[in-house]
């Protein structure tokens, strides 16, 4: 998701106020600190303009993972 928005130029405030989801959530989201529930994960998908399904297949392919740290 991180790569997804740099790529775009995107800043966390701009991916904040397309997807309505807080700054301190996707920033903990692209730490590993915290797992976005699956709305999370529909609004930030739908920011970027993308189906869920390629979301997860652009983190697989960065070497992102949508999961914890500790796990």
């Amino acid at each position: 998701m991180k790569t997804e928005r740099e790529v775009r130029n995107w800043s966390l405030s701009e991916l904040s106020e397309r997807s309505g989801v807080s700054k301190a959530m996707i920033s903990k989201i692209e730490r590993g600190e915290a797992s976005p529930t699956a709305t999370v994960l529909g609004r930030l998908s739908g920011a970027f303009g993308l189906k869920l399904s390629t979301l997860f297949a652009l983190a697989e392919q960065t070497g992102e993972r949508l999961a914890r740290h500790a796990d």
